[in-house]
């Protein structure tokens, strides 16, 4: 198993990237958003060949209160590999999510730090089905029945998420409304229902590729029931995010991601009353290692006439 490395740089840019991920969503009007907009066509699409393995370097930041209690902090790195399984002639992708290891350093109240570096949702494979346009079209995991979640929770932010539009000019924004199923999240899937407010970016080279980019903040709904013991625990989540992805426009796979996300938790238990709880995650996915398929440098199939 590769061992993850995280630069010193990496780190710092995860903490002081907030400030450049939120865009300003002002008042301004049609005309004033009109100037904004640089006719500089950006293309977003995502294109796998069968056998595509990327692996990501992920470092996130966590705190979480549950009824007002102390906050556990956490700052976790995680390694991740993405395979793709299959595609359909209409260009649909089968994704296979992997968690291949994890170190968790844990804090409840400001107490010495503990470090965890194992996790029931580590080694366990999650499938998605995906177009090329970010669309969820189903999803499914290796054993529904055995309950795990992955370290960020249920509701953690997720790399693939529905963009809808392919083209878009610099600066230009669309509205995004979406229901997702968060397989690669853990057993049982979490479910969100979200709207997103997209803007496209100035292209730029990164990590050495030369990518497109968006931004985008969100506000959602979602849940998930977990039964244990004999008892069902439902968790209800209001969640509002930003977040900047850029998208390799030669291969056209995601080379790096941030987000930030807080989610406002309401938790049921039977017989009782519900649990107030909040989670604050800001995350950062860098693309470490990408395996092309054979397939992607194939010549094309001719046409048969």
């Amino acid at each position: 198993m590769r061992y993850m490395k995280f630069s010193l740089s990496a780190i710092i840019l995860l903490i002081f990237s907030y400030s450049l991920v939120l865009f300003s969503q002002d008042n301004s009007s049609n005309d004033e958003r009109e100037k904004m907009i640089i006719y500089e066509l950006q293309e977003y699409k995502y294109l796998f060949f069968k056998g595509d393995t990327l692996r990501y370097k992920i470092a996130s930041f966590d705190s979480i209160v549950i009824n007002y209690g102390k906050p556990l902090e956490k700052t976790r790195f995680e390694y991740i590999e993405i395979t793709c399984d299959s595609v359909t002639k209409d260009k649909r992708y089968l994704l296979n999510f992997n968690l291949k290891s994890l170190i968790s350093d844990e804090s409840i109240g400001g107490a010495e730090k503990s470090r965890r570096t194992s996790s029931p949702w580590q080694n366990r494979k999650s499938y998605l089905w995906l177009d090329s346009l970010g669309n969820r079209i189903g999803s499914m995991s290796d054993d529904s029945l055995l309950y795990a979640m992955s370290p960020g929770g249920a509701f953690a932010p997720y790399l693939f998420f529905p963009f809808k539009e392919r083209y878009r000019y610099i600066n230009e924004s669309w509205l995004v409304n979406s229901k997702d199923t968060l397989c690669e999240n853990g057993v049982p899937c979490a479910t969100l229902n979200q709207s997103s407010l997209f803007r496209a970016r100035h292209p730029l080279d990164t990590l050495g590729h030369s990518c497109n980019k968006f931004s985008y903040i969100k506000t959602g709904t979602g849940a998930i029931n977990v039964l244990t013991n004999e008892t069902m625990i439902r968790t209800e989540s209001t969640i509002s995010g930003s977040g900047v992805i850029t998208i390799s426009n030669k291969d056209f796979i995601p080379v790096h991601y941030f987000a930030n996300i807080e989610q406002k938790l309401q938790i049921f238990y039977p017989d009782t009353d519900e649990i107030p709880g909040v989670h604050f995650i800001s995350t950062d996915w860098t693309l470490d290692e990408f395996i092309p398929s054979k397939l992607r440098s194939a010549p094309p199939k001719k046409k048969k006439k």
